[in-house]
């Protein structure tokens, strides 16, 4: 008799991706029919959203491996910008389906007696992560294991009972949460009345709306969900601009965001909407923000009634007609696929080579469709190569330096609109995002900083100690903010990766896969007319600290690997476009690749020579030396080798000519065994049947006969 599982949860209607079982295995008797062994789901509380908070991290893991990474540990946010902090889950690259993996504290397997329906066996799991996290995780999955509905993941208790009478046993095991999203659910829209409806948005304090779209139309309205009076819209308004609408009994709010290239070019675009009630925002690919500031006196609340209606609208006006994929609204990822395939005037998935999930470009590369195929357009990526998955690295000296001077006073903000309610007050929110490999084990250094026309800095240096500082200089007047998330010392020769995000007053930093912190600036000011970024040895910088002036002046020793400062490669650029105005260079630069260099670090780690002289000149002698009995050892072993090899072909020539002197016996020997034969055939009919016993059994003839079938 087997063991009943019945989990129990609920289930959201707009869910897709397949999650892998938590292997759920029962082997063995419960001798009671009908006495089940339950698994009960925890369930998840309700919460209020809260303004929209930001992060750095990735929603997936599919989203991870899009930018480049390998299999690892990694920090997710299923649900955005929602209330829910990151999970720590563990990425599996090695399929082409990415599994999200969670543990908990009992997968091995146990063994269960002595349990009764008064007393049965009770155990609950504990997770790497919360039930609401969870549930944020498992939503948008199909199951494909033991446990065949998603609504029943994940296991958080297992009941047995039973199972005390002679010979009852129950075993079970209950492996980690395994799921697989996918990325690139997609609908195409090829009817100007066509569209698809799903229950009503509940958005009424927050909404965070994201999706990719291709079209070559000139507009269409990409969502919409009406109430009595109130309404939210995203739609493409010309073939150059994206508007995102809403009114909470206000008036109407408009936020546009005009692209300087025209977004019907059949490509993918990438569109983001977040409207809480504190404030609203819209980004279209890497644009700047469009952001509103809303006031505190006005309605709060998006009362909607309608259903919703993606890729057209419930007066079946301004159709969108193209392709969007992976539409997730507050966490949730929207199964197109399956609704288009019962809609007519919609399929599910989207034709082109750029449509599925092959990750033909990589680290955030756009695939550009071509009438022969496509190819990879890595201007917004640090990357280069034809996939966007080459590193771009630089071998720095002391003396190096790379800085990129911006073509204008450039601000973070520089999206305006007139078209905003009088109840949204526009604002300019400082936005910047930097990422950078670097290794060395020279310290203090400098390994980036950005400056402004007036007077503002950042500066990303390498304390004494090797310990990583964030500098921030907003105010001239005021003193600089000063970051320091661990007193580990970076410059140990090692390759480390950093991302720097800063939204406001917030900023998060991750370094590797095992430090994420959250710190706040005194000042949520933006940079003002930033006038370049350098890479290295600073020359200059009055208006800097006297730390970071040190760090400036003793430059960087190592190698800097795929930096990325907002939408600027300045690395790249330099390598790229060494002619360029925009690129000016000082001292020796060396095109190296950082991750070959890491791995190598246990046999020849970086070296700061010029601090050094003596050290290096006893390691000199030192890797002389070393060299040479390499180089002798070498020798030796190539002579042992051809000698090997000199005394196994002779013994095989001597082998081969044996073999064929014994042929030419035996081939003489055969000739002779037949004559013979043939001679003893012919007495034999000539002879008295007495003499034939005789022949029979002579050994001679059975030897010689033995030889002949050989």
């Amino acid at each position: 008799m087997g063991t009943e599982v019945s989990p129990v949860m609920s289930r959201t209607a707009e869910e897709q991706a397949d999650v892998c079982p938590t292997s759920v295995n029962m082997e063995g008797s419960v001798p009671s029919p009908g006495t089940p062994s339950t698994v009960t789901a925890l369930e998840q509380d309700t919460l209020e959203p809260p303004a929209t908070t930001v992060t750095i991290y990735e929603a997936s893991c599919e989203a991870y491996r899009l930018t480049g990474s390998s299999s690892g540990y990694f920090s997710i946010d299923p649900d955005g910008s929602g209330p829910l902090g990151p999970i720590q889950v563990y990425c599996n690259m090695t399929e082409d389906k990415v599994w999200t993996v969670v543990t908990h504290n009992s997968t091995d397997p146990v063994s269960v007696q002595g349990s009764t329906l008064q007393k049965p066996y009770i155990t609950k799991f504990n997770y790497s992560a919360s039930p609401e996290q969870l549930m944020a995780l498992v939503a948008g999955a199909n199951d494909t294991g033991v446990l065949s509905y998603k609504e029943h993941l994940p296991v958080s208790e297992i009941v047995i009972g039973d199972t005390s009478r002679k010979g009852s046993e129950a075993l079970y095991r209950i492996g980690p949460l395994c799921c697989y999203e996918s990325v690139w659910n997609a609908a195409s829209f090829y009817q100007e009345s066509s569209y698809l409806h799903f229950p009503t948005l509940q958005a009424e304090l927050s909404t965070d709306i994201s999706f990719y779209f291709k079209t070559s139309v000139p507009s269409g309205v990409f969502l919409e969900n009406l109430g009595l009076k109130h309404f939210i819209r995203l739609e493409l308004s010309s073939p150059s601009m994206v508007t995102f609408s809403f009114d909470v009994g206000n008036g109407g709010v408009v936020l546009a965001v005009k692209s300087h290239v025209p977004l019907n070019d059949r490509q993918w675009h990438y569109v983001r909407a977040e409207r809480n009630v504190k404030e609203a925002s819209l980004q279209v690919d890497q644009l700047p923000l469009r952001f509103l500031e809303a006031q505190s006196d006005g309605h709060l609340r998006l009362r909607l009634n309608s259903q919703l209606f993606v890729g057209g609208t419930a007066a079946r006006q301004r159709s969108f007609m193209g392709c969007i994929r992976t539409l997730t609204i507050n966490g949730m990822t929207f199964n197109l696929e399956e609704r288009a395939k019962m809609t007519p005037g919609v399929s599910a998935g989207c034709p082109g080579h750029c449509s599925g999930s092959s990750r033909l470009c990589h680290n955030r590369g756009r695939c550009i469709e071509k009438n022969s195929g496509y190819v990879c357009d890595c201007s917004q990526s640090a990357y280069g190569g034809p996939s966007c998955k080459e590193e771009v690295s630089v071998s720095f000296d002391r003396e190096s330096s790379v800085t990129y001077t911006f073509q204008e006073p450039f601000s973070v903000m520089q999206n305006r609109s007139s078209q905003a309610s009088s109840v949204y007050r526009e604002s300019s929110r400082a936005r910047e995002n930097m990422a950078f490999s670097f290794m060395t084990t020279q310290s203090p250094a400098m390994l980036l900083t950005v400056s402004t026309f007036s007077q503002q800095y950042i500066a990303v240096i390498l304390a004494l100690n090797g310990s990583l500082q964030i500098w921030y200089r907003l105010h001239v007047d005021r003193k600089p903010d000063v970051f320091s998330p661990s007193p580990s010392s970076l410059a140990n020769g090692c390759l480390h990766r950093i991302r720097i995000h800063r939204q406001g007053k917030d900023v998060y930093l991750q370094i590797d896969q095992d430090i994420h912190r959250k710190y706040t600036l005194s000042s949520d000011a933006e940079l003002i007319l930033i006038r370049s970024l350098t890479l290295g040895k600073v020359i200059g910088g009055e208006n800097f600290d006297e730390e970071v002036m040190q760090a400036g002046s003793k430059g960087f020793f190592g190698c800097l690997s795929s930096v990325q400062f907002n939408h600027v490669a300045p690395l790249k650029a330099a390598l790229l476009n060494r002619g360029s105005s925009l690129v000016s260079v000082r001292g020796h630069l060396v095109e190296s690749n950082c991750g070959a260099l890491a791995d190598s670090t246990t046999l020849h780690p970086l070296s700061d020579q010029a601090a050094k002289p003596n050290k290096d000149k006893e390691q000199h002698g030192n890797d002389t030396r070393h060299d040479s009995a390499v180089i002798g050892g070498v020798v030796t072993a190539v002579v042992f080798i051809t000698l090997c090899v000199v005394a196994v072909m002779t013994r095989f020539l001597y082998q081969h000519r044996q073999a064929q002197r014994d042929a030419s016996i035996k081939e003489k020997e055969h000739r002779h065994n037949l004559e013979t034969a043939y001679r003893r055939e012919a007495a034999y009919q000539a002879e008295p049947a007495y003499r034939t016993e005789l022949h029979l059994h002579d050994s001679s003839t059975l030897r010689d006969n033995r030889e002949y079938y050989i």
